[in-house]
């Protein structure tokens, strides 16, 4: 029998005092735990710098928010201290803005590890949350026709636990409880249907608008910002919420998707934070053993196997913007230091 390195009687990791190297790994059960979340979602059409700050107010709850439409150009960053992911925007001619772009925000409080992964189309940027969970956010401008809207579509990696959200600029009529519906949204519901996606409005926040504006004295609305998912098995207690009230400078509405995540049945906890935390010293002799030393080496292999894989992809095909180096960085020192080791 291989020997456990995590006995108490001879231990590879041992408490400590929590110290300024971030949060200890809670050990993970063979069991699905449930880890809370919320993710915001917000068009910006064109981001201000006082106008972050305020939407972050307004998300302190939140795990991470997506902004679209940011007009974000390379090299520019949002000033927060939250982590940022940003898909950069299109140049405008004979303008010192941009267009279109997508950008995401995550907390320093978010319970999961975040690491962005490759989404083969300038519409749509990709996080991983852990191992297993996918969010992509879209932008998809008016602009675009529908065999355009469709070979989007059809290019996003789709995987088990993947949630989607963005401005789609469709219209789903009364499947969301939507006044109109139009051609880009015959587009989208096609799409879904092939491919098993809910549409979270529709159960959720059925017939409330995401989108106000005001044109000759009328109050024009529709619902065009979206969150889909095909897994809505592992989200449990969802609640979609528009904050209807809430004016940020921009006709469109925040929202928030909240739900407590079943993890998977084998995949590993996720650091959590906590005051109270102890940091685990490693009794690194303990790799001298033969036995402890392969179990350790094929576990680290099989947890970093995701990480490999998107530097892979990273070097193949280098993005315009630079990777994110402190996401990186995290799920190697999670894949160094979790104690799954059975």
């Amino acid at each position: 029998m291989v020997p456990d390195p995590s006995t108490p009687s001879s231990p590879l990791v041992s408490p400590g005092t929590y110290g300024s190297h971030g949060p200890s790994i809670t050990p993970s059960s063979s069991s699905s735990s449930f880890i809370p979340l919320t993710i915001g979602l917000w068009n910006a059409n064109g981001l201000q710098e006082s106008t972050a700050d305020d939407l972050l107010r307004h998300c302190q709850s939140f795990s991470l928010v997506f902004i679209t439409e940011t007009w974000l150009l390379p090299p520019h960053r949002i000033r927060t201290s939250w982590t940022q992911f940003n898909l950069y925007g299109s140049p405008v001619v004979n303008s010192y803005r941009g267009s279109q772009g997508v950008s995401a925000l995550v907390s320093p409080s978010c319970p999961m590890a975040v690491v962005q992964f490759p989404v083969h189309t300038k519409y749509a940027l990709g996080l991983r949350l852990g191992r297993s969970l996918r969010l992509i956010c879209l932008y998809l401008p008016p602009s675009l026709s529908n065999d355009e809207v469709s070979s989007v579509l059809v290019s996003l990696p789709l995987t088990d636990d993947t949630i989607i959200c963005g401005d789609l600029n469709a219209r789903l009529g009364a499947v969301t409880g939507d006044s109109v519906a139009n051609a880009r949204g015959s587009v989208l519901l096609r799409w879904c249907e092939e491919h098993g996606l809910s549409i979270l409005n529709s159960t959720l926040a059925p017939g409330v608008p995401t989108f106000l504006s005001y044109r000759g004295g009328q109050v024009k609305q529709s619902m065009i910002d979206y969150f889909l998912t095909n897994t809505t098995s592992a989200l449990r207690s969802p609640r979609m919420q528009v904050y209807s009230d809430l004016s940020l400078g921009s006709g469109h509405k925040l929202l928030s998707l909240s739900f407590d995540y079943a993890v998977p049945d084998g995949y590993p906890s996720q650091p959590v934070l906590s005051s109270s935390s102890a940091r685990r010293l490693w009794n690194l002799s303990r790799l001298k053993e033969p036995d402890v030393c392969s179990l350790y080496m094929a576990t680290f292999q099989s947890l970093a196997a995701p990480l490999v894989d998107q530097l892979k992809a990273l070097k193949s095909s280098p993005p315009s913007a630079a990777p994110p180096i402190d996401a990186l960085n995290d799920s190697l020192n999670e894949a160094c230091f979790n104690r799954k080791i059975k």
